[in-house]
C-alpha cells in the first residue's frame, strides 16, 4: 500500500510541477503549485515527517500561495512583462537550468550521510521526545536568534509590500 501511495503522490507531483511551468495564466499556475504542495506533503507523511508535511500545507499552501494570488491580482498580470523572459535566448535559460541541476548534484555527491544515520536514527529521535519536540527544542534554544532575525526580516518585507501596494493604489 505504501509503495502505491508513493507512486500516486510522485506522479501527481510531477504532473502538478509540469502544470506550474506550462500554464500561461498565473492564477492557474499558482493553483497547480498548491496541488504540488499537497502532493509533496503526502510524500513527507509517507516518509514519517509529519511536522514537515503540516508545515508544508500551513505555510506554503495556506499562506504563501494566498499572498502570491493577492499580489498577482494587485499587479494585474495581463499588463505583465513576460516579454522580458520570452526575449531571453533559450540556450541561456536551458544553460542556467543545467548549471543549477549540476550544482545540486555536486553538493549532493559531496554530502556525507554516513555519520548522520547514527545521530538521527528513528529510534533515537523517538526516544528523545519525537521529531516535533526535537525541532522545537533546537529552534527555540540553539537557533533562537536566527529565528527571530528571520521573523524580523519577514515583517520588514511584509511592511514594504504593503507600502508599495499603497503607492500603486494612489496612482
Amino acid at each position: 500500500m505504501r509503495h502505491v501511495l508513493f507512486f500516486i503522490f510522485s506522479i501527481a507531483s510531477i504532473f502538478a510541477a509540469l502544470m506550474v511551468i506550462s500554464r500561461k495564466n498565473v492564477v492557474h499556475s499558482a493553483l497547480s503549485l498548491v496541488l504540488l504542495f499537497f502532493t509533496t506533503s503526502g510524500l513527507y507523511i509517507l516518509t514519517g515527517a509529519e511536522l514537515v508535511a503540516a508545515m508544508q500545507i500551513f505555510l506554503y499552501a495556506g499562506a504563501i500561495i494566498v499572498i502570491y494570488i493577492f499580489v498577482i491580482m494587485m499587479i494585474n498580470m495581463r499588463k505583465g512583462t513576460t516579454d522580458d523572459i520570452e526575449n531571453l535566448p533559450k540556450i541561456f535559460i536551458i544553460g542556467a537550468g543545467c548549471l543549477f541541476f549540476a550544482e545540486i548534484m555536486y553538493f549532493l555527491s559531496k554530502a556525507n550521510y554516513a555519520g548522520m544515520k547514527d545521530i538521527y536514527s528513528v529510534e533515537k529521535v523517538n526516544s528523545s521526545g519525537g521529531m516535533t519536540y526535537n525541532i522545537a527544542k533546537i529552534m527555540y534554544t540553539k537557533y533562537l536568534y536566527p529565528f527571530e532575525v528571520i521573523s524580523l526580516i519577514l515583517l520588514i518585507a511584509m511592511i514594504g509590500a504593503i507600502v508599495l501596494a499603497k503607492k500603486a493604489d494612489k496612482k
